[in-house]
């Protein structure tokens, strides 16, 4: 199995990305008479989309699909989860939030957000059981990302996200198979001052999306007085990232922890997500400009929430404000710092398939910065240059997440529609 053609692509490509399956290492050993069939044939139609033909992956569409009339389990969880991302890769959004909702569902009548469940379930090996609590995490980190780029939570409270649960180990030891013996272990709720103890990637990478939660909720406020909320989380936000491990891009040319890339992904979504309703540039024009051109709408995620909740008036600040030229300047330096992602070692195409929508929001802030931000706040940004050089370096980055779109779009028909909206926009 460990040598399946599909599998070793899976492997290559996605499993690093959300790495809830058991590891590669473990299909050679007893564990893996206990995988069912179903979650072999979403291996392998996962990793048929990194296979270089056009419609090769329908072939392994079916048989994946198979898990929706599985038995209630564990793995029935893991399957409903990894169908989801592979419908929000396709920009099938409503199929995606309601097999993730199942997934969160079923997970809640299993008692899998139990601590107990993992070792209750494991048949004995810390490896599986590892599986179980990181399917769980998944699950929290999965529903935030897909809240964040469109519709609003999955569920209607947060109530089913555990504090008490054991956080992730690092990634190689889940991999290579060299888990410690059984100890008292961080949770969300006992989790050790990060400068002073060590802190697993996977466990920043829920941090982060636990942040991008409260930004959320500060934006989708009805109160129209939020500076101070904002300022606190924005303290928060780049204190996360002052704290990141020094296995950072800087300090590592060879290669990116998929989990440190999607903690900083993740960060630079709040930061957009934070300061876009404060700063003077305005993505409606945008929006309504393709409303109006367009018989199709746009995706989702290439419309900023802070948008649709409240009128646009209860999000325009004072044109020209320090305070409002502030936040354009760190909504459009978050922007830059998340397509720079996209020139990270490693390829495009390893990144998880939500990177699309991440490209694309930081596409559209800058084609906004490009096509309407006042003079005064690009100034800010841009200090020093000449209008061209702005302008220039506006358009860099906006090539930048085209192309790197592209990439994507060899595997996932999302990237590659987005693309389609994001050069439209461009013209």
């Amino acid at each position: 199995l460990a040598h399946d053609a599909m599998i070793q692509l899976y492997y290559h490509h996605f499993h690093r990305s959300h790495p809830i399956l058991l590891p590669r290492r473990s299909l050679a050993s007893s564990l893996c008479q206990h995988i069912p069939s179903y979650i072999t044939h979403i291996m392998r139609y996962i990793g048929s989309h990194y296979y270089p033909q056009p419609g090769f992956s329908d072939t392994f569409q079916a048989p994946a699909y198979t898990a929706l009339s599985a038995p209630n389990d564990g793995f029935k969880v893991q399957g409903l989860l990894l169908l989801a991302i592979i419908e929000h890769s396709y920009g099938h959004e409503e199929t995606a939030r309601k097999l993730l909702k199942d997934a969160i569902q079923l997970a809640c009548h299993l008692d899998m957000i139990n601590p107990s469940f993992a070792r209750s379930h494991s048949r004995g090996s810390p490896i599986l059981e590892e599986s179980w609590r990181r399917t769980y995490w998944e699950l929290v980190v999965v529903e935030g990302l897909v809240s964040a780029f469109g519709g609003g939570p999955i569920l209607p409270s947060y109530k089913w996200i555990n504090d008490e649960m054991q956080l992730p180990c690092d990634e190689k030891a889940y991999n290579f198979e060299q888990l410690k013996p059984p100890k008292p272990s961080a949770t969300l709720s006992t989790l050790p001052e990060p400068d002073l103890h060590h802190i697993s990637p996977f466990t920043y990478r829920i941090l982060a999306t636990q942040e991008l939660r409260a930004v959320l909720q500060v934006t989708q406020c009805l109160d129209p007085d939020t500076e101070l909320q904002t300022e606190t989380l924005d303290a928060r936000l780049v204190t996360s990232l002052m704290r990141l491990p020094s296995s950072l891009p800087e300090h590592d040319t060879a290669t990116v922890d998929e989990m440190v890339f999607q903690t900083l992904m993740i960060t630079y979504l709040s930061l957009i997500y934070l300061h876009h309703p404060h700063s003077t540039i305005r993505l409606a024009s945008y929006h309504s400009a393709t409303t109006l051109a367009s018989s199709s709408s746009t995706s989702s995620c290439t419309r900023l929430r802070t948008l649709q909740s409240l009128p646009l008036s209860a999000h325009i600040p004072h044109h020209d404000s320090p305070a409002s030229n502030t936040h354009s300047h760190k909504l459009l330096r978050a922007a830059d710092l998340l397509s720079n992602l996209a020139t990270l070692p490693s390829t495009v195409l390893s990144r998880t398939p939500f990177f699309t929508c991440a490209l694309s929001i930081a596409a559209v802030v800058h084609v906004a910065a490009l096509a309407g931000g006042p003079p005064s706040s690009l100034a800010i940004k841009y200090e020093g240059e000449t209008g061209a050089g702005k302008e220039q370096s506006l358009k860099a980055r906006i090539e930048l997440g085209v192309g790197a779109l592209q990439v994507l779009g060899r595997a996932w028909p999302l990237a590659r529609r987005v693309r389609g909206e994001m050069v439209d926009m461009y013209r």
